[in-house]
C-alpha cells in the first residue's frame, strides 16, 4: 500500500485546576494546595510538586514551592500554580485574625477558712489562649451555694457563718455573658487556728523564659499538738513584675528575662516574699 504517516506526540498541558478554590484561614496557620493537570489526550495527573505557586500578596500570605500557604498578615491574596506557560484558576485565600478562645478561672482553689467570722478573698479571671489573663472579678456575679455555711460579697469575699464543719460552692459568673462560669469549694473549719506560720517550699528562684513553677505554701496550726495545712491555693499570690513573673495562683509563669518578688499573703495577715530570676 501506500506508506501512512503516524506522529506520536506528547500530550499537552491545556489546564490546571487548583483546590481548594476558596478557603479563610487564621492568621500564623497553613493551608495545603494540591493542583492537578488537564492534558490534550484528556488524561490528568497531580502536579502539586511540579508546577510553580505563586501569591499575589507575600504580605498575606506565602507559598512553599510544594504548595503550602501560610498566613502572615490580614487581609486577601490569590494563589495560583504555573507550568509551561499554562495558568492555574484564582484560589481565594483569606487570612484573618485568630479567634481568640478564654475560660473563666476562680482562685484560690479547695481553699477553708475558720468557722463564724473567717474571711476569704476570691479572684475571678479570664485565662486566653495567648497566655493573657484578665482580672475579671468585679465583672461576674458571686454566689454562694450553701448561704448557712458561707456568704459572699459582690467583691469576692466570702465570709463564714457557720458554727459546724462544712462546705459551699463558690461560683462566678461573668456578667456579660451568663453561660460562662466557673467554681471552687469553700471548707469552713470547726476549729480556729491559734498560730500561723508561713513557709514557702520546693520550688526553683531560677526560671528559664517559657518554664512554669508551682510553689508550696505551708501553713502551721497549732491545734491539738500542731497541725500542717497546704495553704498554697488559701493564699494570694502577687508578682511585682508580670512583665517578668505572671502568677496563676501558686504557678509561677516565667514571661521575660528579669527578677520579680513574687508575695504570698494569707487571710490578709500573714505574708513572705520569694525573690525569682528569670534568664
Amino acid at each position: 500500500s501506500n506508506d501512512g504517516r503516524l506522529s506520536v506526540t506528547v500530550a499537552a498541558l491545556e489546564s490546571i485546576q487548583i483546590t481548594p478554590a476558596e478557603v479563610s484561614l487564621a492568621k500564623g496557620t497553613g493551608q495545603q494546595y494540591t493542583a492537578v493537570g488537564f492534558y490534550s489526550d484528556d488524561t490528568s495527573r497531580e502536579l502539586t510538586r511540579e508546577v510553580s505557586w505563586r501569591s499575589r500578596d507575600t504580605s498575606i500570605a506565602t507559598i512553599s514551592v510544594v504548595g503550602l500557604a501560610v498566613g502572615v498578615g490580614v487581609g486577601n491574596s490569590t494563589i495560583r500554580a504555573v507550568k509551561d506557560g499554562v495558568v492555574s484558576n484564582d484560589g481565594m485565600l483569606t487570612i484573618v485574625v485568630e479567634d481568640i478562645s478564654f475560660h473563666l478561672n476562680v482562685t484560690p482553689k479547695n481553699t477553708f477558712i475558720p468557722f463564724v467570722g473567717g474571711r476569704q478573698k476570691f479572684k475571678a479571671e479570664l485565662v486566653y489562649n495567648d497566655g493573657r489573663i484578665e482580672d475579671v472579678t468585679s465583672s461576674v456575679i458571686w454566689q454562694s451555694s450553701a448561704t448557712d455555711v458561707a456568704v459572699i460579697d459582690q467583691a469576692g469575699i466570702a465570709t463564714s457563718v457557720s458554727l459546724l464543719e462544712n462546705a459551699t460552692r463558690i461560683q462566678a459568673i461573668l456578667k456579660s455573658n451568663t453561660n460562662i462560669w466557673a467554681e471552687t469549694l469553700l471548707h469552713v473549719s470547726k476549729s480556729r487556728p491559734i498560730s500561723i506560720s508561713i513557709n514557702i517550699v520546693d520550688g526553683t528562684q531560677v526560671l528559664n523564659v517559657g518554664e512554669q513553677q508551682k510553689y508550696i505554701l505551708i501553713g502551721i496550726f497549732d491545734i491539738v499538738g500542731g497541725r500542717f495545712f497546704d495553704l498554697s491555693y488559701s493564699a494570694e499570690w502577687i508578682s511585682s513584675d508580670t512583665s517578668v513573673i505572671q502568677m496563676i495562683g501558686p504557678v509561677a509563669r516565667a514571661i521575660g528575662s528579669g527578677k520579680a518578688t513574687i508575695t504570698v499573703r494569707y487571710q490578709d495577715e500573714r505574708e513572705n516574699t520569694l525573690q525569682l530570676t528569670v534568664r
